[in-house]
């Protein structure tokens, strides 16, 4: 059985193309794909479900922090104009990357292990 990750519908579709007689189970973190895969009658499992709201929490706070002193660095750092601080407007796009970037990184960790635990063997396609 292969586990692939998909996060849109093209993803899933070429997979199909690519794996056509081989046994699925399908990860994705999109409402969208899962819907659409259960549609087709596919193993779809929402990798989500792997990470508990606790964790989703501390990683919220600690890319705030991460945020905070990125953002405090460059507003020191680069005094572009009088008032602007560049720090403080990129701050949103800061906070954002790292959280997405763990978040993501989070999820394939739990995943692994999750894979592992059950002693399946994953398989790695290059899209």
């Amino acid at each position: 059985m292969n586990h692939v990750i998909v996060e849109t519908i093209e993803d899933y579709n070429f997979n199909i193309l690519r794996n056509r007689k081989s046994n699925n189970f399908f990860y994705s973190t999109s409402e969208q794909v899962i819907l659409h895969l259960k549609s087709k009658k596919e193993k779809v499992f929402n990798i989500e479900n792997f990470i508990t709201h606790f964790k989703i929490n501390n990683l919220g706070q600690i890319s705030l922090r991460i945020q905070s002193k990125i953002s405090n660095y460059l507003d020191n750092k680069f005094n572009v104009f009088d008032n602007f601080k560049i720090g403080t407007s990129l701050g949103l796009n800061i906070y954002q990357t790292y959280f997405i970037l763990i978040y993501k990184n989070l999820i394939l960790e739990n995943l692994d292990k999750n894979i592992e635990k059950r002693n399946l063997k994953p398989i790695y396609s290059e899209v």
